[in-house]
Order: C-alpha cells, then structure tokens, then sequence
C-alpha cells in the first residue's frame, strides 16, 4: 500500500517499507519504464527537487555536490550509448540540460527544509 499522504515518491517509500518488512527487492536489467510525462527543463526541475524534498523528509537522502561534479558526466555519457543505438543522437544536447536539471534540483531539494 501506498502513503497516500505523499504526493511524490511514494513508490521509493513504498520499497523502503518493504525492505523493512523483509521482503526482497529485485533489479531486471532487460526491463524498461516509459513515462508519459512531456516536461519542459523547468518543469522536469520542479519535479526533480519536489522529489528530493519527499525523499529528505522520510530517509536520510542528501545527495552532496559530487552527485553533480560526477554524476552529471557519468550519467550523460551512459545516456549516449542508447541515443547512439537508436538513431537519436540529435537528442543528446537536450538530454544533457535535462540530467544537470535532475541532479541540480535534487541536490537543491533535499537542502530546502534544512
């Protein structure tokens, strides 16, 4: 069951939830997730940190500087591969901006009731 007082990330509570009661939580490399969300840059933005702030406020999540400084290299750089195997290079400078706005607003939104 879901917190339905959470209005974003109740899936990651949810699994925490589950971790806590014992059950087991599995990782299928070959299964893919397609969201229907359109997001502008600011909007994927406001999402991201509303996301860090619901995560900071029911676990110890505070991504530090590095989440940027290294993980925006590391994350645009594995994104290429799947653009490249697709046809869909021409998509990666917009996909660059998106992954700095992510991890730029969760770094911001787990930071923002402190």
């Amino acid at each position: 069951p879901f917190n339905e007082a959470l209005q974003i990330a109740e899936d990651q509570d949810w699994v925490l939830w589950a971790i806590s009661e014992g059950f087991c939580v599995g990782y299928a490399p070959e299964a893919s997730v397609l969201h229907s969300h359109e997001y502008s840059v600011a909007g994927f933005y406001r999402r991201c940190f509303q996301e860090a702030r619901a995560l900071a406020s029911f676990r110890d999540y505070r991504p530090g500087i590095e989440t940027i400084l290294v993980g925006w290299p590391k994350q645009v750089l594995s994104d290429f591969m799947p653009l490249l195997r697709n046809g869909e290079v021409q998509s990666w400078p917009r996909v660059c901006l998106f992954r700095l706005a992510q991890l730029t607003a969760s770094y911001r939104g787990a930071r923002h009731d402190q």
